[in-house]
Formats: structure tokens, sequence, C-alpha cells
């Protein structure tokens, strides 16, 4: 439910800064709209070129005759393909042009790039507001998980990989080695997580790489890690809640965590020649 919404029940648009974090911001503006961190799947539809037309069709119908005062959010509606922007405007003014028509809930809109087509074209809809909520992803809270921890080091051969290991043997878990990074396909990483042989008492060391698909790999975690969630066409994948999550991030040329700023939001532990 949305706390404190002033009657919120249209279609928003929020544009995120290009010098803060889409994801953190994000994640800031629906705490202060519902007093929660928890983003649900259901109510979620994040953007890319790989969005299917179905999956847009779907969400709008399902966010637009929703019967209660809930918070669904749209991201990066600027990365889907030209047709499927096309579809999404579209399937709108079907949506709008039934009589009579009245919302119950809210849909909010993120986004990063105002001279998109696509931002355009929903800014001039009768029913479309332009959200006045200020948002930054700085100072942002750690979300408080006991099963989510980022590994990282101050120097590379430091042992990360063992030190995970022995981490899940000595707590009797079972251990699971996921490599992501290179050349990510969003096909194969769904296969892969699906071929996953999971469950309650296993530890997932995801062992981040570099890659030069970084949307690909942010659009990754932040499915995983906030809503617990990943798909491709008719396949899914979901993280059950008692999985043991240890995310190492590469020591390298660059700052890894700085790249993916989603991994601020949970608790790190930093592996030095001194206390390895």
């Amino acid at each position: 439910k949305i706390k404190e919404f002033n009657g919120y029940r249209r279609v928003y648009t929020n544009e995120i800064s290009n010098k803060d974090s889409t994801e953190l911001s994000i994640m800031k503006c629906i705490e202060q709209l519902t007093g929660s961190k928890v983003i649900i799947p259901h109510t979620t539809l994040l953007c890319n070129e790989l969005t299917s037309s179905e999956e847009i069709i779907a969400f709008l119908y399902r966010a637009f005759y929703c019967k209660s005062n809930i918070l669904f959010t749209i991201i990066n509606a600027e990365h889907l393909l030209i047709e499927n922007r096309t579809i999404f405007i579209n399937t709108l003014k079907k949506i709008t042009s039934e009589e009579p028509f009245s919302m119950v809930s809210c849909v909010m809109i993120f986004y990063k790039n105002r001279d998109n087509d696509i931002i355009d074209q929903i800014q001039k809809f009768p029913f479309h507001k332009k959200a006045d909520i200020s948002i930054s992803s700085s100072n942002i809270d750690i979300i408080q998980s006991d099963n989510i921890t980022i590994v990282d080091s101050n120097a590379s051969g430091v042992g990360k990989s063992f030190l995970i290991n022995k981490f899940a043997n000595d707590n009797q878990k079972k251990y699971i080695y996921f490599p992501l990074g290179d050349e990510l396909k969003k096909e194969t990483i769904i296969k892969r997580l699906c071929d996953l042989k999971i469950d309650s008492k296993t530890l997932l060391h995801l062992d981040l790489l570099e890659t030069n698909k970084a949307i690909l790999m942010q659009d990754f975690l932040f499915s995983l890690l906030i809503l617990h969630y990943y798909s491709y066409e008719d396949q899914y994948f979901v993280l059950d809640p008692e999985v043991v999550l240890k995310i190492e991030v590469p020591y390298g040329f660059f700052n890894f965590i700085d790249k993916y700023p989603i991994l601020k939001l949970f608790k790190k532990t930093t592996i030095t020649k001194e206390n390895k």
C-alpha cells in the first residue's frame, strides 16, 4: 500500500539525475512513498531491449486496472526497442480511451533520458503529471539482510573465493559457484540459473567479472538482489530467501562497486592481505 500518498491515482514520471544511480534513487523514492524497501516483482517492470511486447501489455493492464491503491513502477522505458515503445504508447491510449477511465493505483515511471520519444509522449497524456518527489541516491540506508554479503579486497590474490568456500563448509552449506561476466546473454543467464540445484541450505557464490554489457549486468543485479527474481521469455528463476548469497567483486583498474552502485545497498566484507 502507498503511505501518505495524498490521493495519487494517475501516471507520474520522475526524472533521475545523471549523477545519481538509477537503482538507488528508485529504492529511496519507493521507501519514501511506501515506507518499505521491498519491491514486488508483480508491480515492477524493468525495461531493456529484450523486454517483450507481451510483458509490456500485460503489465500496463495489470497496473491500470488494479483495484487497490498500490504503487506500480516502470524503470528505463527509454531502453525499449522502438517497436515496443510504440506498443507501450498505443496500449496506454487504448486503456485510457475506455469510458469511464479512472485509476485507483498509481504508476510511477522513472527515467534518465528526458529527450527520449517515449517519455515525451507519456508526458503529453492528460492523466500524466510530473512527480515532485525529491530523490537522491546519496546517504541511502543499507538493506539489513543476513543472507546477502558483498565480498571485495584491497589487492588481487588474497583468496576471496577460498574464504567463501570455507565459510560454506564451516556452516554446513551446499556450495554453488556461479561466475558472471564477459559476454553476457540473458538467455544464457536464465538457463544457467534454472539448471542450478538450489535449496534453502545453499550458499550461492556469485563471482562477478568485468563485462562490456553493463546494462545487462545492472538489470541482473537489480532483479536478483532486489526482486529476488529473474526471467527471460517463459523461463523464471526465483531466489529462495533462505539462500546465503556471497557476491565476490573483482579487484582491478576501476572500482566495481562504484560502477554498479546497487551493491552499496548491502553489507560488505573486505578481505585484505593482513586479515585473510
